[in-house]
This record gives C-alpha cells, structure tokens and sequence, in this order.
C-alpha cells in the first residue's frame, strides 16, 4: 500500500505483500525503483520516513514542526505498563464508537488512520485482520506504536511517518480512512481533505473527528498534565462520511453523514 511520495509508485517495503514492516529491520533506507524519481526514504527502527514537505498545497511548514515538537515531547495516546492485547481489546470493544468500527468495517476492509499517534485505535482494529496502515508525524508516538504492535504480535500493521498534505498512497486505494482530531491542526484543512479524497477509493469512507466545545470542557478537571496531553482523542466530534468528492469538485458519491 505504501507509495513513494515523490511519484506515487509502490515502494518495494518487504518480501512478498505489504503489510509486514518486520521485513525492514537491518536496514537503514529504501529506495524507490521508478526510473527517474531518485526518492530515498530513511528508515528508524525498521518504519519508513516518508515525509515530503508540500508548500505548494497549502502546507505552513513552521506550523507544521510546531506540532511536530509539541506531541514529540508528548506522544498520546499513551500505554499503561500493564497493558496487552487483551486489554486493548476490552477497551476497544468498551467504547461505542471504537465498537461500531469494529462491527462495521469488513475484516478484508484496508484501513489507514492519519495521525494514528501511539496507533491503538488501528492496532485494536488491525485484531480482525484488516490490513491497517497507521501514518504520523512524529516518531515518540510511532515508536510507542511499533513496540505495542511487535509485542502484541499484530503483524498487519504497517507504520510510517508522513505528511497529511503528500500521502504516501496511491490514488483511490482506502477503504476507510480515520482522520480522528488531526485536520485541525493544519494549515489548510480544504487541501487535506482533498488529499484524503485523492487516496479513497469510489465507496470508501473518511471517518473525521474534530474537536467540540462541550468535549474539551471536560479537560480542566482532568488537572494540567492531563490537559495538556490530552491530544487528538479528546472531546471529539466523530463524523463518518462517504468520500464528499462533490463537495471537493470529483466524482464520487454524495457524502453521507451520521452524527
């Protein structure tokens, strides 16, 4: 599924199908193999460093690196030290909203969550078998990810570090893109979405979370700390949408839109 970003061609990212980022470990780089492109994309600790600024599409780099330094130095969400699969699962299966994804998606379904953070709702999605592919910014929070996903044993997780306004994906290839309390951060929202209507496939899904006024009222008792890296998860507004590619100016279905 991953893509070189510079000419959007498959990356050669492990033996056989991709999905298995256990296949790069020992090396330190991979090299696209379109003839002409020259893209070479760094490897930490076997997960592809894919990000390619694009200013050209409405990116505000500096904004960008702020948000970059702020969930470095507070990767969430964050694990317990007695966490495993079992509890991951039980907290899944606990929430209604990570609940209804889990019933709702097809277990042969391709997933990939924008700004997975430490990547929990992909990996206890990823517990079905769906092929998930859990992109972000910031290394913190994909290594917090990498360590649960080899420790749990969740081998169709893929991982890697990209921008939201260059994705690393072929055109039309997601069934259900997650994009939950991300597209807020940005500097232009318009030309994420569109990013993200570029990778989804005629029928898929974009699940957008945004912040609410009601939800982050709730962060003030949580105290300071908690506050502070309280991060994409809370007080969101979960919308589930169809591709909106009309809104956006493509063909495509008309968005549908649940609360």
């Amino acid at each position: 599924m991953l893509c070189c970003p510079r000419c959007l061609r498959l990356l050669p990212v492990g033996k056989g199908e991709q999905g298995a980022g256990r296949d790069l470990l020992g090396a330190d780089r991979i090299a696209c193999a379109t003839e002409g492109c020259g893209g070479r994309w760094d490897l930490g600790h076997g997960i592809p460093d894919l990000y390619l600024a694009a200013p050209e599409r409405g990116e505000d780099v500096a904004a960008t690196e702020r948000v970059r330094l702020f969930y470095e130095a507070r990767p969430f969400p964050d694990y317990r030290d007695t966490d495993d699969l079992g509890a991951l699962v039980r907290r899944g299966r606990a929430n209604p909203f990570t609940r209804a994804l889990d019933d709702e998606i097809p277990p042969r379904a391709n997933v990939v969550e924008v700004g997975c953070g430490a990547g929990q709702m992909g990996l206890f999605l990823s517990v079905a078998g769906r092929q998930v592919l859990g992109l972000d910014l910031t290394w913190a929070s994909l290594g917090l990810a990498d360590a649960f996903r080899r420790a749990a044993g969740l081998l169709t997780v893929t991982l890697a570090r990209a921008n939201v306004f260059r994705l690393p994906l072929a055109t039309g290839s997601v069934d259900v893109a997650i994009f939950n309390g991300v597209i807020h951060h940005t500097a232009n929202p318009r030309a994420v979405f569109a990013e993200l209507a570029r990778v989804g496939r005629p029928g898929g899904y974009v699940v957008l979370g945004l912040y609410n006024r009601y939800g982050r009222a709730l962060l003030p008792p949580l105290g300071p700390k908690h506050a502070r890296s309280a991060g994409a998860g809370a007080g969101c507004a979960v919308v589930v949408t169809g591709w909106g590619r009309r809104a956006l100016g493509h063909r495509g279905s008309q968005a549908a839109v649940k609360a």
